[in-house]
């Protein structure tokens, strides 16, 4: 039996707290010194093979501008997975940290699972480490500091993501739902006697729950 899992994703943070970067970086291997802002929101998908599991991505990167607010939050609903970024050397960026999880908390599902990601760790940092830890703690969160421009921890992002995912589905921790982005379809293989006179030799069975 084969596990083709899809999950959904979205990217969160102030303008040019470098969420495109770093996909940029995981998709492309690239990194543009003069990054141009998001306009709305941007579409990615790969997949990743876990534990004998096909994983199918999608990620959505979306704009921090205020203008964009309206169209962005409909993006919201129905994702497994929120990774919100922000600038480790910008003070105002994490400050406003709080203002987005406020948004995670009204817009997306209760079990949504969410990620903080400092990014640009290359440069130095401003980072209250102690208001950082009390924030992980309290609503729950997984800290990482990556760097885009120096190829920093970034495909240890989305491996970290999809392994913490496929261990709570493992472990009965994570149920698909309707509402957060996590579909399971299920493969079988059936062996079929030569003689049979039966056509079919694989059955092919989706399961949503």
């Amino acid at each position: 039996m084969v596990k083709n899992i899809k999950l959904k994703m979205i990217l969160l943070g102030d303008t040019y707290s470098g969420k495109t970067s770093i996909m940029n970086r995981y998709f492309n291997n690239f990194f543009e010194n003069e990054s141009k802002s998001t306009i709305g929101v941007d579409f990615f998908k790969t997949t990743l093979q876990k534990n004998g599991s096909n994983y199918s991505i999608f990620i959505w990167d979306t704009s921090g501008q205020d203008k964009f607010n309206s169209i962005i939050r409909s993006y919201y609903r129905n994702m497994t997975v929120a990774i919100l970024v922000f600038d480790l050397s910008n003070k105002e960026s994490i400050h406003n940290i709080q203002n987005w999880l406020n948004n995670i908390n009204n817009y997306c599902n209760k079990d949504i699972i969410i990620y903080l990601i400092g990014n640009k760790c290359d440069k130095d940092s401003t980072i209250d480490y102690n208001f950082i830890n009390e924030l992980c703690r309290t609503n729950d969160i997984i800290f990482m500091e990556v760097s885009a421009k120096k190829n920093i921890n970034i495909n240890r992002l989305i491996d970290t993501i999809v392994n913490n995912i496929d261990i709570q589905l493992s472990n009965f921790i994570l149920k698909p739902k309707k509402d957060n982005g996590l579909t399971i379809l299920e493969s079988f293989n059936v062996n079929v006697n030569v003689n049979d006179s039966k056509k079919e030799e694989k059955s092919n069975c989706c399961t949503i729950l």
